[in-house]
């Protein structure tokens, strides 16, 4: 097997392409699809399905619990993820101040 040396000197990256379209704490809802060359990519409104079978029930099984406020989950379980997903917390930011923490939705979902 050989390896070819990639020149970089006219690789051409669209910045714009690598602005986050959503907060990582939120449940990705939109997402980009490729353009022609020379073309914005398009951003649709809608959270990308997975190519898995078992992804997209299952996201809708999860999201579904969780508005239901986890049921089957035990007393101490549903008690921690209410402290944790469901109630701001703040931070001491480094300058006598505080900040806002969320946790992030990826860390939430276990991905």
């Amino acid at each position: 097997m050989t390896e070819e040396a990639v020149s970089t000197e006219d690789l051409v990256i669209n910045t714009a392409a690598l602005e986050p379209l959503f907060e990582p704490w939120e449940e990705p809802n939109r997402h980009r699809v490729r353009a022609k060359v020379g073309q914005p990519p398009e951003i649709k409104t809608y959270r990308r399905p997975s190519p898995i079978r078992l992804v997209n029930p299952l996201r809708v099984a999860v999201k579904e619990w969780r508005e239901l406020n986890y049921p089957g989950a035990s007393d101490t379980t549903q008690q921690l993820l209410t402290y944790w997903f469901e109630r701001p917390h703040r931070l001491p930011d480094g300058d006598g101040g505080d900040i806002d923490f969320r946790y992030y939705f990826l860390s939430e979902r276990g991905d």
